[in-house]
């Protein structure tokens, strides 16, 4: 499998800081439109990151990797302002 990095992504010690902070939140099942849920469209287990000046970074550097991504490997302009972080555990 080939892959794909940008620059500029996370280092070591943010990646140790954000897994330490997710395995700490509540996590729900990932379902649908609506409360509804299909294991043959969507399986994962969800946790929301709690807003908060500690963690104002992310959500700029999330938008900006995501950006860059779509740029990068799609040709994609995505628009600001358009993210809300949510963590995917399984």
């Amino acid at each position: 499998m080939s892959r794909n990095t940008l620059a500029n992504g996370f280092s070591s010690a943010e990646c140790a800081q954000l897994t330490g902070l997710f395995t700490r939140l509540e996590v729900t099942d990932g379902g649908l439109v609506a409360g509804h849920f299909d294991l043959k469209v969507r399986q994962s287990t969800l946790a929301w990151l709690p807003e908060s000046k500690d963690l104002a970074w992310l959500d700029t550097r999330m938008a900006r990797i995501a950006t860059d991504a779509n740029q990068q490997l799609f040709g994609y302009a995505l628009e600001a302002g358009l993210f809300n972080a949510v963590f995917t555990a399984g």
